[in-house]
């Protein structure tokens, strides 16, 4: 059974390229052709549709079997799990933040709402979407790949970053200082 990250990883090169492509593809119609997700997908359905019965009308179908299970029952139930964990955990995390249970996470949300919203007239967003996507399959195979290169070049800069960090003065380093 393959797995999500086998894909991400490239471990099946022909299923990953499809992937990918198929993402593309459909981010270039989404933007060049001005397509709309649902009534394309109604239409695609409608076709289907439509070529079963002209397969059925010329007996093309009667020699077809209807796969009894694509998808094993222990693969979705695990999808499931962690579709609902993942809703779960969202919906608790919206509610908390925007409860104000957290004031640093809403204070987050709140800036990143309104970055988002000033960046939006500059940046078009489907194009970020589209980086998103593509990068989901770049990045995970490049980290595993590169990471002996990245590592390398990254932990200078860790260093510096961490000595400037430690010249910031902290209350903690006020030796007169009474906490409250």
């Amino acid at each position: 059974m393959m797995d999500i990250f086998d894909i991400l990883m490239w471990e099946n090169k022909p299923l990953t390229g499809a992937a990918l492509g198929g993402a593309n593809a459909l981010f270039l119609a989404v933007v060049f052709l001005d397509l709309s997700l649902t009534p394309f997908l109604c239409k695609v359905g409608v076709l289907a549709i439509f070529l079963g019965l002209v397969g059925k009308f010329a007996h093309l179908t009667e020699s077809v079997e209807a796969p009894t299970e694509i998808v094993p029952k222990e693969s979705m139930e695990k999808l499931a799990d962690h579709l609902a964990l993942a809703v779960n955990t969202a919906a608790e995390k919206m509610a908390s933040t925007v409860m104000w249970k957290s004031n640093g996470r809403t204070l987050k949300a709140l800036v990143a709402l309104e970055v988002l919203r000033r960046v939006s007239a500059f940046v078009s967003l489907t194009f970020m979407a589209w980086l998103v996507v593509n990068s989901i399959f770049v990045v995970p195979f490049i980290m595993e790949k590169k990471w002996d290169l990245i590592a390398e070049k990254i932990q200078p800069l860790q260093t510096k970053a961490q000595a400037m960090f430690d010249k910031i003065p902290k209350y903690t380093d006020i030796k007169d200082l009474k906490a409250e």
